[in-house]
C-alpha cells in the first residue's frame, strides 16, 4: 500500500486541480450573486427611470407645441387690438379734440360729432366683443 512518487504527485495534483476548480466555483458563484442581487435591480430601476424620463419628454414636447400655438393666438390678438382697435380710438380722439378746441361750431356740428363718437364707441365695443369671444373660444388658451 505504498504510494510511489509519481502517484502520489498525481493525486496532489488532482488535489489541486479540485481545490482551483472550488475556488473557481465560489468565485463565480459570488458573480452570480452580485449580478443578481445588485447589478440587475440597478440595471432594472435605470430601465424604469429611462422610461419615466421618455413620457417626461414627450409631455414637455407636448407643452412646447401649445404654448407656441398659444403664442400663436396671441399674436393675432395683439395685430387685432394694435390695428383694428387704434382707427375707432383715434375717430374718438379726433372728435374730441374738435369739440374741445373748436367750441364756436354750430349746436348741429356738435350733435353729429357726438353721434360719430358714439358710432365710433359702439365699432369699438363690437371690436372688444369680438376679441374677447376669440380668446374665449381659443382651445389654446383656455386651461386644460
Amino acid at each position: 500500500m505504498y504510494l510511489n512518487l509519481e502517484e502520489l504527485s498525481n493525486k496532489k495534483l488532482y488535489s489541486v486541480i479540485v481545490v482551483e476548480l472550488f475556488i473557481a466555483s465560489v468565485g463565480l458563484f459570488l458573480i452570480y450573486f452580485e449580478f443578481k442581487k445588485i447589478i440587475l435591480p440597478i440595471s432594472e430601476k435605470i430601465s424604469q427611470d429611462l422610461a419615466v424620463m421618455q413620457s417626461q419628454f414627450e409631455e414637455l414636447k407636448k407643452q412646447k407645441i401649445k404654448i407656441l400655438e398659444q403664442n400663436e393666438t396671441l399674436k393675432q390678438i395683439a395685430w387685432q387690438e394694435s390695428h383694428e382697435l387704434r382707427r375707432p380710438v383715434a375717430n374718438i380722439l379726433g372728435l374730441c379734440d374738435l369739440l374741445k378746441n373748436y367750441q364756436n361750431e354750430t349746436e348741429e356740428m356738435k350733435i353729429k360729432c357726438i353721434d360719430y363718437m358714439l358710432q365710433a364707441t359702439n365699432e369699438l365695443d363690437e371690436i372688444i366683443h369680438k376679441i374677447v369671444l376669440q380668446t374665449n373660444e381659443s382651445e389654446y388658451l383656455n386651461n386644460e
